[in-house]
């Protein structure tokens, strides 16, 4: 039997292997709970704390978030923590991003894991305020993850159907640069 996608290997996951996509969904919303906290859209910059972005699997589309990306920079008194997977790392250090990086592997982000415990360990000491999901399909692992850090700010695009594990869901646009671009123009409105 080929190993979860979602679960660690481990007995207590076993079953869950055999839920349907919805059944999983409704699994990962129960364990990071269905409340939303309460923000303000449009949201003022200066009034936002830590920030974390999670990257997309595609290095394509990381490449058309660069520009996004070194736009944070401005961002200085704010935390900024990137999470990307171990296979961009040369990409992400030869693109001179100035922002702290945390690496993870697809087998280590599956729920369970150590290396999964110690990302969401690591979220939650930071409190963060902000999440902005870049992938365009992502994970219920990185949804649920997205969740439990506490940020009131849950960003994604087009992703409606992962409320309330993301709670903001920003425009229809397909293209990864025009999305690097839209978020650009949104946090320097945010910062006006």
């Amino acid at each position: 039997m080929k190993p979860s996608p979602y679960f660690a290997d481990s007995f207590a996951f076993f079953f869950k292997r055999f839920l349907s996509e919805d059944s999983l969904f409704r699994w990962f919303v129960k364990k990071a709970g269905n409340e939303s906290a309460a923000f303000r859209y449009p949201f003022k910059l200066s009034e936002i704390g830590n920030l974390f972005i999670w990257l997309p699997e595609n290095a394509d589309e990381i490449l058309a978030s660069i520009p996004f990306l070194k736009s944070l920079a401005k961002l200085k008194s704010h935390g900024v923590l990137l999470l990307a997977n171990t296979q961009h790392e040369n990409l992400l250090t030869s693109s001179r991003i100035s922002q702290e990086i945390a690496y993870y592997t697809t087998k280590g982000l599956r729920y369970g894991e150590e290396e999964f415990q110690k990302i969401q360990s690591m979220l939650l000491a930071r409190k963060m305020a902000m999440c902005i999901c870049l992938e365009q399909n992502p994970r219920f692992q990185q949804l649920y993850l997205a969740k439990v850090c506490g940020a009131a700010y849950r960003f994604g695009f087009n992703c409606e159907k992962f409320y309330p594990l993301l709670n903001l869901s920003l425009s229809s646009l397909e293209d990864s640069e025009k999305k690097a671009s839209f978020l650009t123009e949104l946090f320097k409105k945010a910062s006006a």
